[in-house]
């Protein structure tokens, strides 16, 4: 199966936000990982180094444009995590590659159907697989998620409804989940 790795060279950065300063890795014209640069979680899926791990699954989404090199990719991430905080943009839309076993992409994609200013479970995840009693191990990928916000693992809260772990940590994400609950209220016009 194809790796994370193209053969080609990396573009690392930091990305200073409102919940913290995160760590973008992008090759090939695709966002690889968007972590939380004091040691956040998502390290793992990219090889544990913050390198894209060379075994296992990739699936590529969301719009690469024509001729778009890393430093324009970088460019869309920063514009685009700036309008998410000010509460102007509901949905990325980022060239993006996940890599990781089937299992977890497979979770990792079931983030990316948990609309805006929503919440789902650990359990709702597990039995929109199809596999209910799959609960830690979509955990455990939730854990695992190397594209944090892009992909919203923010977004996963317990069956009782209280928060759960984070890469961030609980008060960012108890950010991440206030922003969104509130930013129809906030701003008006449309959102994308």
């Amino acid at each position: 199966m194809e790796g994370c790795a193209d053969g080609g060279g990396f573009l690392r950065e930091a990305v200073d936000t409102p919940v913290g300063r995160l760590e973008c890795l992008i090759a090939g014209g695709r966002l690889l990982g968007l972590r939380y640069a004091d040691g956040g979680e998502g390290a793992e899926a990219c090889g544990g180094s913050g390198e894209p791990a060379q075994k296992g699954a990739s699936l590529e989404l969301g719009t690469r444009r024509r001729g778009e090199k890393d430093a324009d990719v970088l460019l869309r991430l920063r514009r685009q995590l700036g309008e998410y905080f000010s509460g102007r943009l509901r949905a990325f839309d980022l060239p993006i590659r996940l890599c990781g076993t089937p299992f977890r992409i497979e979770v990792w994609k079931g983030l990316l159907k948990i609309p805006y200013g929503s919440s789902s479970t650990y359990s709702g995840i597990a039995a929109g697989m199809g596999r209910p009693t799959a609960c830690r191990a979509v955990g455990q990928a939730n854990h695992a998620n190397p594209i944090s916000i892009v992909v919203p693992c923010h977004r996963v809260i317990g069956s009782d409804g209280g928060l759960r772990g984070y890469a961030g940590g609980l008060e960012a994400k108890r950010a991440l989940l206030a922003l969104e609950s509130e930013a129809p209220s906030r701003k008006g016009g449309p959102k994308r």
